[in-house]
């Protein structure tokens, strides 16, 4: 068996065993209950700071989105496509960290049935010096629930928090 064929096996494990109306993790043993601070120490994600959840949208001339998608041809890109134009970037510019964090936040979070990058979150925010004041775990740990209900078992895509 190769090592993808245990992260799957372990990927399906964990979704089956995640329950999101309890929001824990059912194992042999009782539950581990899945917390905004457990998602914090898991993963190392700011916690604290602005809560993605209370802020409204944004019109388009003042948000990130708008800027982001503007790179990409088509609409709604697939992590393949911004892993190619991280690949291209030859700085740490805007840009390259407008890529990542739609990257980071499409792994560990949003999920879409379409395998296409989600980047609602995006037109919340005004601009690069909000990024470290969100609180990224609470932002992740809202993604669960949604993430559950798009994942499914035959495609790649979908739950990427705990797939891939």
């Amino acid at each position: 068996m190769t090592i993808d064929g245990v992260s799957l096996k372990l990927g399906y494990y964990v979704v089956d065993a995640v329950n999101t109306t309890q929001m824990h993790l059912k194992v042999h043993t009782g539950v581990i209950p899945i917390i905004v601070d457990s998602v914090h120490q898991i993963l190392g994600l700011p916690t604290g700071g602005i809560d993605l959840a209370n802020e409204e949208s944004l019109d388009a001339d003042d948000n990130l989105d708008l800027f982001w998608r503007r790179q990409f041809i088509k609409g709604r890109p697939t992590p393949q496509d911004i892993i190619n134009e991280i690949r291209r970037t030859k700085e740490g510019d805007i840009k390259f960290m407008m890529n990542f964090l739609v990257l980071v936040v499409n792994t560990l979070g949003e999920c879409s049935r379409t395998g296409q990058c989600k980047t609602d979150f995006l037109t919340k925010i005004t601009g690069v010096h909000m990024i470290p004041e969100i609180d990224w775990s609470k932002y992740i740990y809202d993604c669960i629930p949604n993430s559950k209900t798009n994942w499914k078992r035959e495609r790649v895509h979908g739950l990427s928090m705990l797939v891939h």
